[in-house]
């Protein structure tokens, strides 16, 4: 009862289109997951330093508000000395 068919010449050449689709939405599709997981990875990370420079700000408080600015600009919190800059080396 089992009947084994044999391909014709233009089955052939169905399947590989046929493959050619399917393979492409399939690929299309992974890569989709794959950017999304990453985005969603560099949304976390942002969040998660956010929070934790949120954090430092409120434990390391200080009255005055020139520390504050050398820890933005110059990445010292004890204020200590300042860049020389070029004009200022004449």
């Amino acid at each position: 009862m089992l009947r084994i068919t044999k391909f014709r010449r233009d089955d052939r050449g169905a399947t590989l289109v046929e493959y050619a689709i399917a393979a492409t939405v399939f690929v299309t599709t992974l890569f989709a997951v794959l950017e999304f997981g990453r985005a969603l990875w560099a949304h976390n990370a942002l969040t998660d330093a956010a929070r934790r420079g949120a954090r430092y700000a409120v434990l390391h408080s200080s009255g005055s508000s020139s520390s504050v600015k050398n820890v933005v600009v110059y990445g010292d919190p004890a204020g200590g000395t300042q860049p020389i800059l070029p004009r200022e080396i004449e």
